[in-house]
């Protein structure tokens, strides 16, 4: 195995807990195993739109 090695980590967050922001860098894939997401723009600014 080298430093790319992939591993999958279940995490659990609270009810409208922020996961990342728009913004920050990626450095994983998050999958929904249960429960819902929402994707917004302008998160808690007045200009906040929700895309998905």
């Amino acid at each position: 195995m080298n430093d790319q090695t992939a591993y999958i980590e279940e995490q659990r967050f609270r009810k409208r807990q922020v996961i990342f922001r728009e913004g920050d860098p990626g450095s994983c894939m998050y999958e929904v195993a249960e429960g819902r997401v929402g994707i917004f723009s302008d998160y808690g600014k007045p200009t906040e739109k929700l895309l998905t």
